[in-house]
């Protein structure tokens, strides 16, 4: 970011970070059309798991065979495939354990959005929701960035190549790197 600076008329105007800092800080300013509080929170893994944990416990699932971790994991593999809740719910494939690990997920973002918090597959999630459900919030934030650049390409997901699109739809200049 120094290193752009003395080439820019604006430096205000450069907008560089990772995915998720970049989402944080359009969520900051946006979350509330999707019916968060902007002083939402974000959970870690630690958090995660502590509220699986105490799903796992209300539900009397046993936790031998239902781990928080493994949980966490499919929650989250779930959310980077951009599937929602009911997404996953309405398939018709899943096994027994898969169908408890939705239900599990289903009590999950009811919990994290009773606490006004996401976890970090939301960030980027969330913001594509808004850009998709608000077409002229999605027409702002497009006009900003002028120019993309995306470094290691090769480890983009779903989540992160459809955010990508969404910002660069007003001017299409995009550079990836990888």
């Amino acid at each position: 970011k120094e290193r752009v600076k003395p080439f820019l008329k604006d430096e205000d105007s450069l907008w560089m970070g990772t995915f998720h800092s970049i989402c944080v800080r359009i969520l900051r300013k946006t979350i509330d059309l999707i019916g968060f509080d902007s002083s939402f929170n974000i959970f870690d893994t630690i958090d995660q798991r502590a509220v699986i944990r105490r799903i796992i416990k209300d539900k009397e699932l046993d936790s031998k065979e239902f781990s928080d971790r493994s949980i966490q994991y499919q929650i989250s593999a779930w959310k980077n495939e951009m599937l929602s809740v009911d997404e996953v719910m309405a398939q018709k494939a899943l096994s027994d354990k898969e169908k408890v690990f939705a239900d599990v997920y289903l009590e999950y973002q009811k919990r994290l959005k009773e606490s006004n918090a996401i976890d970090f597959d939301d960030i980027i999630n969330y913001t594509t929701k808004i850009f998709e459900e608000n077409p002229d919030v999605l027409e702002n934030y497009s006009r900003k960035f002028q120019y993309i650049l995306e470094d290691e390409y090769q480890d983009t997901n779903k989540a992160q190549f459809k955010l990508i699109k969404q910002l660069s739809s007003v001017h299409g200049n995009i550079t990836v790197v990888g």
